[in-house]
């Protein structure tokens, strides 16, 4: 497409930026791959740090207005490498790792990065069936273009976690280099010990906790580096409630000093610093409150799930129970009207996302970004009679109108640091240009 017209596009640009913005401000998300920063860290992450480069690690960086990375002398931010190292001592103690890395762009990036570093051409990579198991579609591709050899973890979708058999045939006669547990859709905890006890020391288990990070922070859900993973890494922006980035924990120096490595020679040079800076306000902002938070989203999952079931809606079971997470899987008996549900959904302000999970049409939803938000029992109530109603389209427009009452009355930050923090960090910023128009 080309633009004839090259005068100012200004006003078109922000009236588009303000649909947008009315539009998300009239929806309540349920999506289960997104979240909202604390008033803390959305400061960080609208600071002048966005246009800073922060190269190396925090141990290379130093305390000094300049620092040198592989000969290249340059400016340095000792304020956000302080930061950085407290930030570092808190995700170790949250997830019960002792080392952490946090230069990643995305979980994806980190997951690249894991399997170019602790794998060769030519090695054999298992992970999780997108379809079967909730893998994730991207991992496959990324062994397969980097020369890596893949297939598919087997998996018993009746009890929702491994086949341990079939497992154990397989690796008796090809054991893999590395196991990808990549789970779009943790409901249960997955029975680590037992893998790690089939595939035995030669096999590396890398557990992706992208949906499950917040969880895992406070206390929930499973320990995977206790439970027999060597490393745990995931995205921070859907349960743990940060920025759009990656983090890597281990107890093993050689495979972190690995990961470090495929880091600084091949993968990233600049991490993105605001991201980076608002990365380490939410891990210290955790420290404080994981425990309260994990346990908020595992409760209101709970009553979600019930309200949704009493309403007459078919949820992912196994046994009695819906989820042990903070994602429910709403399913239905065709991908086609799975599909045309969604669509009603969010169009009506309901965000959820739809795609087939475990072998079943599936709405996908999660509880971090209300729960974030402050939601109460009795909204909580309330918005699984509304979904329901939506699902079956008996919805009437108080129905809809009390989409958009609800999300503006849902406008808070809990766990987090609020306005306090997020006025100093802008007024510190404030001030710094005013200084600078005086000179």
């Amino acid at each position: 497409m080309m633009i004839d017209d090259r005068s100012s596009h200004e006003a078109w640009v922000h009236a588009a930026l303000r649909e947008d913005r009315k539009l998300m401000h009239r929806q309540i998300n349920l999506a289960c791959n997104e979240n909202v920063l604390s008033l803390a860290g959305e400061a960080a992450l609208s600071s002048d740090y966005y246009s800073r480069y922060f190269l190396g690690t925090c141990e290379g960086r130093g305390y000094e207005t300049t620092t040198v990375l592989n000969g290249l002398v340059l400016g340095n931010l000792p304020g956000l490498n302080r930061i950085e190292e407290r930030a570092h001592a808190a995700a170790c103690t949250l997830f019960g790792s002792s080392h952490v890395e946090t230069r990643f762009l995305s979980g994806l990036h980190c997951a690249a990065t894991a399997i170019l570093g602790l794998t060769n051409p030519g090695d054999t990579i298992w992970s999780l069936d997108p379809q079967m198991s909730a893998g994730h579609f991207a991992t496959r591709g990324i062994a397969q273009c980097s020369g890596r050899r893949h297939d598919y973890l087997p998996w018993n979708v009746d009890s929702h976690d491994f086949d341990a058999s079939e497992i154990s045939r397989r690796a008796k006669q090809h054991a893999p280099k590395l196991i990808f547990l990549d789970c779009g859709a943790p409901l249960f905890p997955l029975q680590l010990t037992s893998l790690r006890d089939i595939v035995g020391d030669q096999t590396l288990i890398v557990y992706d906790a992208s949906h499950s990070l917040g969880l895992i922070a406070g206390g929930r859900f499973q320990a995977p580096l206790r439970d027999g993973a060597d490393l745990l890494q995931g995205n921070t922006h859907k349960s743990f409630p940060g920025p759009p980035k990656a983090i890597a924990l281990c107890n093993d120096a050689s495979i972190s000093a690995v990961v470090a490595e495929t880091l600084s020679c091949a993968t990233v040079s600049s991490q993105e610093t605001a991201a980076t800076a608002a990365l380490h306000v939410t891990m210290l902002e955790l420290l404080e409150h994981a425990a309260d938070y994990a346990e908020a989203l595992t409760d209101n999952a709970q009553i979600f799930g019930r309200e949704l079931a009493a309403h007459g809606l078919s949820l992912f079971k196994v046994g009695a129970e819906f989820t042990e997470s903070h994602i429910l899987l709403v399913t239905f008996d065709s991908d086609d009207k799975t599909s045309k549900v969604a669509r009603r959904l969010i169009e009506a302000g309901l965000l959820c996302n739809a795609r087939r999970i475990y072998g079943k049409p599936t709405l996908r939803i999660g509880m971090q970004e209300i729960t974030r938000r402050g939601i109460e029992y009795f909204d909580l109530k309330e918005l699984a009679r509304i979904f329901a109603a939506i699902v079956k389209d008996e919805a009437t427009s108080g129905d809809f109108d009390g989409i958009s009452e609800m999300s503006r009355r849902l406008s808070g930050r809990e766990y987090g640091w609020g306005a306090a923090t997020e006025s100093v960090m802008s007024r510190d910023i404030e001030v710094s240009r005013s200084v600078d128009q005086t000179l």
